[in-house]
């Protein structure tokens, strides 16, 4: 499936780029001791060196890449040779080595430091094969992503106490595209469980549903963006609203003074009360900006003030209840469950009953039944009773069984075997042959009830 391969390729882009923080972090520190021996007279013939930000960047950005290479070679073996494990790992075992052997070598030349070289070799292209044939859910899950968060804040926070370029730029772009990507791999993979949470085989999503899914979630990313990236501009639109909405209010109130009673003073208070728009002078083209804000605010005042309506009129539907003294059927529920959207349904479980109480109840139905009069009913509610006994084993009676087999069941496993003979006589000849039932029907009935009790 070529939707199901590009979520593995962007979960492995997440497992290498994660390591960004550590290969920023570690050339730093290293590069700031080696600066500081030379100052101490401990390298006095070496020539101080000035780190630029490329002799951090380019080995992070190199080892990235080879992590991400490796990893896909790693995962195409494992894939290609999943019932020969030894094999499998032989061949990513090779592909490991010649890119830890150039990334020992190119980070050794860069930076100038072989411990920055072995350490985030280690740690950038071996580590990451381990759970490299994983489900693709599980190549890049929540505890990697809070994992790679709190590297990132471990990260600038060290470096800002160590006096060292944070490279905040760089931290917060990676930041940037692997949260984007993490949502997006959600996003696609609950998408992917609801498809096939009742089918046995890989059922790729619907291009509509994944289409309009992807919609949703570009379109979120990108708004967060132009809001991130538009953050000092809508800042200051903000702020003006906030003090033309204050402004404004107050010059509602100094008009209610007006119209009181003359109060000294208020027309110098009238003048520079509504701010100028921040870059311009004042435009009824600034008043548009409040539409959109206003109707979402109708939307979530609407939505809120129906809510209290109806817990008003709740409340005073139970007062006046209480008032009258009944009582609700319902319990404590606030609404019926049919006008939620949705409700779960709460099933209590009784413990089963013993043999011995078991024998008891059947034997106080036994005992309810005899003091009925005689009658047709009688007997069918008096062998609905002979079904239940506890003389019969767990599970030998089903429901499909007619009463000639009910019999013969009776007749191969339990004594006395004539028990229920003359009560499947008299169910026949009523029930079947429709002549109504025998004279002794019921006293044969509680006869054959009284052989199944003993």
């Amino acid at each position: 499936m070529r939707s199901k391969k590009l979520l593995t390729a962007a979960a492995l882009f997440c497992r290498s780029l994660a390591w960004f923080p550590l290969c920023i972090l570690l050339p730093s520190l290293r590069a700031e001791d080696g600066q500081n021996r030379m100052l101490a007279g401990l390298m006095e013939e070496i020539r101080m060196t000035i780190h630029s930000d490329a002799q951090i960047l380019l080995p992070a950005l190199l080892i990235c890449f080879l992590s991400f290479a490796v990893q896909m070679a790693a995962r195409a073996v494992g894939e290609r040779f999943r019932m020969l494990p030894r094999k499998a790992f032989a061949l990513k075992l090779a592909a490991a080595l010649p890119a830890a052997a150039v990334s020992i070598f190119a980070v050794y030349r860069i930076s100038g430091s072989l411990f920055n070289a072995v350490v985030l070799t280690a740690a950038a292209i071996l580590l990451p094969l381990h759970g490299i044939d994983n489900p693709p859910e599980k190549l890049f899950a929540q505890p990697h992503y809070v994992a790679f968060l709190t590297a990132v804040i471990l990260s600038a926070l060290t470096l800002h106490l160590s006096d060292l370029p944070m490279h905040t730029g760089w931290l917060f772009a990676v930041t940037a595209v692997i949260s984007a990507l993490f949502l997006l791999l959600l996003n696609q993979f609950m998408l992917l469980r609801l498809v096939n949470r009742r089918s046995n085989a890989e059922t790729p999503v619907p291009s509509e549903i994944r289409r309009s899914n992807l919609v949703m979630v570009i379109g979120m990313l990108l708004l967060m963006t132009a809001i991130l990236v538009f953050r000092k501009p809508l800042t200051a639109v903000l702020i003006w609203m906030r003090d033309t909405a204050a402004a404004a209010f107050w010059k509602l109130v100094i008009k209610i003074i007006q119209n009181k009673g003359p109060v000294m003073g208020t027309e110098e208070a009238e003048e520079d009360i509504l701010p100028p728009p921040p870059g311009s002078e004042a435009s009824f083209l600034w008043t548009l900006v409040w539409i959109p804000i206003l109707f979402v605010m109708w939307i979530v005042w609407r939505n809120l003030l129906s809510d209290w309506v109806y817990e008003i009129h709740e409340l005073l539907r139970r007062l006046l209840a209480f008032l009258r003294g009944e009582t609700r059927r319902n319990g404590g529920r606030k609404r019926p469950a049919e006008s939620e959207e949705y409700y779960d349904t709460e099933t209590t479980e009784q413990k089963p009953l013993t043999k011995k109480q078991m024998k008891r109840r059947w034997r106080q139905q036994l005992r309810a039944w005899r003091s009925q009069p005689d009658s047709r009913e009688k007997f069918y509610a008096g062998y609905q009773l002979l079904l239940t006994a506890p003389a019969w084993e767990t599970g030998e009676l089903r429901d499909a069984d007619t009463v000639r087999e009910i019999r013969e069941k009776w007749l191969n496993h339990h004594t006395p075997q004539d028990a229920l003979d003359a009560v499947t006589s008299a169910y026949h000849t009523d029930r079947y042959a429709e002549r109504g039932l025998p004279e002794q029907a019921v006293a044969e009935l509680s006869a054959a009830l009284d052989k199944l009790r003993r």
